[in-house]
């Protein structure tokens, strides 16, 4: 099991961090990594394939 690294960019840093923490928590990301200018996350390979399967039966 693998898992996808996403780094995101934040201005202004806080309270978007928090913001994003909980909106990817929502949407399976399990870790997260804090850095100087933003956050890491992490969501298991299979997760995102859910995803994008939930995402194209909508559209």
């Amino acid at each position: 099991m693998g898992y996808i690294e996403v780094c995101y960019r934040l201005e202004p840093l806080l309270p978007a961090r928090e913001i994003l923490y909980a909106e990817l928590g929502d949407r399976g990301f399990e870790a997260f990594e804090d850095t100087r200018d933003g956050v890491k996350a992490y969501i298991k390979k299979e997760q995102v394939l859910k995803i994008f399967i939930e995402r194209f039966k909508h559209t």
